[in-house]
């Protein structure tokens, strides 16, 4: 068994949690199975983007500037 720790955004955390209880109530799964079959069913799908070189890199760069805004950049600040 692993334990795992991940930092949300408050108002990430907020969206998130409520998804997550609806999730296991509906499968009738704890907070934590809920969690993990969630990162299951995406770790399934980005998979089948990892299948060839084009879409890894289409897939990295998008994930680089996910949530990037120019108050958030480092070299902002040098």
């Amino acid at each position: 068994m692993s334990v795992w720790s991940v930092y949300v955004s408050p108002e990430d955390e907020k969206l998130l949690k409520k998804k997550i209880e609806k999730i296991a109530e509906k499968r009738h799964w704890s907070f934590s199975q809920a969690v993990s079959g969630l990162l299951r069913e995406h770790l399934l799908e980005e998979n089948k983007l990892l299948s060839d070189d084009e879409s890894w890199s289409l897939m990295s760069a998008k994930a680089f500037f996910d949530g990037y805004s120019e108050k958030d950049s480092v070299y902002d600040q040098l």
